[in-house]
């Protein structure tokens, strides 16, 4: 079922760039995501450094990977960006 005025192979791409969320990209959501402009840790983050270390650490002994680790302390503990607390 062609568009009338459209041939058929146009019609199908229009309508494929409409469902789909780009058209040269796996992204259908934001294109990035903005890190805080402060490089401070949170003011609620009162975990300290080598604690910190400890349990990235103890998380990558386990066969963690680097993303499941940061997830894991942020859900877990609070930190929302490793780097701030422990400055590497």
């Amino acid at each position: 079922a062609a568009h009338p005025k459209l041939g058929q192979r146009h019609f199908l791409l229009s309508f494929l760039r409409l469902a789909m969320g780009r058209m040269y990209g796996h992204g259908k959501g934001m294109s990035s995501s903005a890190l805080p402009y402060r490089r401070k840790p949170p003011t609620w983050v009162k975990m300290k450094t080598e604690d910190v270390c400890d349990h990235i650490c103890k998380l990558a002994k386990k066969g963690l990977a680097p993303s499941q680790i940061g997830v894991t302390l942020r859900d877990s503990f609070g930190i929302p960006q490793v780097r701030n607390v422990t400055g590497n």
